[in-house]
């Protein structure tokens, strides 16, 4: 049943892990870095359990709406012969496709995270599912929100979650996702907090040791229920990925724009304290608020309320446009399009990325001054427009060779392979966020190296931004991919790696791995 191409071995490991919690009842975790190939993982487990096992489903994959095209293609590619049926669009067609396609025979239904907690719910929970499989699980990390309450009402026999960041800030998130998986085995966040040292008091440091031992202790708990694979160690074939951070100063009057946001700050702090004193007020929002003008500043001063409007009209005249007179780091990326683009036609393809969509708004405008031809996909684009856009810039015989997207919609589930060059233009205070961006292009079928190119203000914002991330990622890299669910690395290399990332040698530390 499963055609279109060849599953590489480590695939198969992945098909015959996920049968094997279909066997012992388990539900679990398919973790895979990002651009390994979750979705063909997919495919071949429903493949296999109608073809071998006779199980017809009904088998229910939750995807989001940017990329529920790509699974559907997907499925017509590996596994032609199953009745999948796509369950999108709007209210009528719904309904179209509930009362024609889903009334007869089919083994798979597609549909979006909004289908499942909207007027479709009455309708989709009816149905007692075979397998539910939800894709990007992460969105799963609020054990509050609403769409981990609206799956409570669906019935299934197995669950199945795919991500690539199973953690992105805290094992909090990492509890919601075991909770769904398995809530009676997963009761209490308290609890699993307390096991696996989050509940420690306020300000009392872990040793080096209590630090091994509560985190062997947390990958003991996993290992069952996750598998995890990285591209450094299955994907050897795959070409490497270059990161510098791009660092620049910028001008005098952002400086000044500066001082003017930092003195508000002090002043919100403050009228905040004189308030609280007087009526036991909670936090401001004028705080944060200022650190998003700070961000504003950074990107460029025509997001900024310190910018008067029109009055860069001002300057004395120039060839150059104001907005790029005005701001340090579009003159940076302006530098770095220009001869990228300049070598030829699609000399090199790249994916320009940023978390604010007012800035694609201004960087659009300069490359059209420039002539230089793109792209655009954010999260007003439609998801049929989704799915041209990506062809259009995979063509090889296409001329565009730039491609702008908010990090946050462009982000997820996109395969942008021809590009070979990725500028985060900012950061996203989510680590997670930005490395899926750049799976869009580093992923299974690249043949050249890819740059990643980082933007960053010298002595600014997002310097802390930057810090905040890493001290994050840190946090992923201790508690998911130190304990290595690959099946196959020892319980020494775990301990090596663990060691490292505290910054300790081997040789300093009691054996706690067995």
């Amino acid at each position: 049943m499963l055609q279109g191409g060849q599953l590489r071995s480590y695939q198969l490991e992945g098909l015959r892990w996920m049968v094997s919690l279909h066997d012992h009842g388990l539900n679990g975790i398919l973790a895979d870095e990002m651009g390994l190939g979750k979705t063909i993982q997919i495919i071949a487990l429903i493949a296999h359990l109608v073809e071998t096992r006779g199980i017809a489903g009904p088998y229910l994959v939750v995807a989001p709406s940017s990329v529920l095209p790509n699974w559907d293609s997907e499925f017509q590619r590996w596994a032609p012969a199953l009745k999948v049926v796509a369950f999108r669009g709007n209210p009528q067609e719904r309904l179209r496709i509930a009362t024609t396609e889903m009334r007869g025979k089919f083994n798979v239904v597609l549909t979006t995270y909004e289908a499942l907690m909207g007027a479709d719910m009455p309708f989709l929970s009816k149905i007692r599912w075979h397998h539910f499989i939800i894709d990007e699980g992460h969105r799963l990390k609020n054990s509050e929100c609403k769409l981990n309450v609206s799956l409570k009402v669906y019935s299934t026999q197995h669950r199945l979650l795919l991500t690539g960041t199973p953690v992105q800030n805290n094992l909090d998130e990492l509890w919601s996702l075991l909770h769904f998986l398995m809530p009676t085995l997963f009761t209490s966040s308290k609890d699993f907090q307390q096991w696996f040292g989050q509940g420690q008091p306020q300000g009392s440091l872990l040793t080096e040791e209590e630090m091994l031992l509560i985190t062997n202790r947390l990958h003991q708990a996993l290992r069952p229920f996750m598998l995890r694979r990285l591209k450094e160690t299955v994907a050897t074939e795959l070409p490497g990925k270059v990161r510098p951070l791009l660092q620049y100063r910028d001008p005098l009057h952002h400086s000044f724009r500066v001082t003017l946001c930092l003195q508000c700050v002090l002043h919100v702090r403050v009228a905040f304290h004189q308030k609280s004193r007087l009526a036991g007020g909670g936090l401001s929002t004028g705080v944060s608020n200022s650190v998003m003008e700070l961000r504003n500043i950074c990107n460029h001063p025509f997001l900024s309320r310190l910018h008067p409007e029109g009055s860069e009209s001002l300057l004395p005249p120039h060839p150059l446009p104001a907005s790029l007179r005005l701001c340090g780091k579009l003159a940076v990326l302006d530098s770095l399009l220009t001869k990228l683009t300049a070598a030829g036609h699609k000399a090199r393809t790249v994916l320009v990325f940023s978390t604010m969509t007012r800035l694609l708004d201004i960087v659009e405008d300069h490359l059209n001054w420039r002539g230089i031809e793109h792209l655009r996909l954010d999260g007003s684009t439609a998801s049929a427009e989704r799915g041209e856009l990506v062809r259009d810039f995979n063509d090889p015989a296409g001329k565009c060779s730039v491609f702008l997207l908010s990090v946050r919609a462009g982000g997820v589930g996109l395969n942008l392979q021809a590009a070979d060059t990725i500028i985060m233009y900012d950061t996203d205070w989510n680590p997670q966020i930005d490395l899926q961006a750049q799976a869009r292009a580093h992923r299974i079928g690249q043949t050249r190296e890819v740059l990643v190119l980082r933007l960053q203000t010298a002595d600014s914002i997002e310097k802390h931004i930057y810090d905040v991330a890493t001290q994050k990622r840190n946090i992923a890299d201790r508690s998911i991919t130190g304990g290595f669910f690959d099946g196959k690395t020892d319980a020494q290399e775990r301990r090596a790696y663990l060691l490292e990332l505290l910054g300790k040698k081997s040789s300093h530390s009691r054996r706690y791995f067995s």
